[in-house]
């Protein structure tokens, strides 16, 4: 069965063969690159339904959206993402968190021990505070009780190198043994 319709993207006259059992919806679309330019609202037969301003940029934009869908906030992805940084993201954890080897990670962009994202080993933190300077280059602070999340000052000793620090465990594990 032919089937004449004018895709409602670019507005071409498409003639199509269909079944009569393919014919539960009419076509609307001439191809798959007209489908998602209409999905993604980017076609040029669309007229945009929705003109908003940008929540973070403030730029003036107007796309095509599904009636369903919620209205738009932001222009681009981009914004989106600078959007919902730090407290404002859904997922954000007051800046504290439990990294994979059970260690305490605090944000703290401006350290000097930071890692890429901005987090701290708290329990460095902690001792640093505590003796109020910063480590030094090799230090290592060691939890006296081996729980990796008690970052109490009093449960933290500095070791001046992992040497010592080994040391220190070897001792404890030859004095367990006797």
């Amino acid at each position: 069965m032919k089937i004449e319709f004018d895709c409602v993207v670019c507005g071409k006259r498409v003639v199509k063969i269909r079944s009569p059992a393919n014919l539960t919806a009419p076509p609307r679309y001439c191809s798959q690159k007209c489908h998602g330019e209409a999905r993604l609202g980017t076609g040029s037969g669309l007229t945009p339904n929705h003109n908003f301003t940008c929540e973070r940029c403030g730029r003036a934009v107007s796309v095509h959206r599904t009636p369903s869908a919620p209205p738009p906030r932001f222009c681009s992805i981009g914004c989106l993402g600078l959007a919902q940084h730090g407290e404002a993201n859904p997922a954000f954890t007051g800046g504290r968190y439990l990294n994979t080897g059970g260690y305490v990670m605090v944000l703290r962009p401006d350290h000097p021990e930071a890692d890429p994202r901005g987090y701290v080993y708290e329990h460095r933190l902690v001792a640093s505070e505590a003796l109020g300077r910063a480590l030094r280059p090799g230090e290592v602070v060691h939890h006296k009780n081996e729980v990796k999340d008690d970052n109490r000052p009093e449960n933290l000793h500095v070791f001046a190198s992992q040497a010592e620090h080994v040391k220190h465990h070897a001792e404890r594990a030859h004095a367990q043994r006797i």
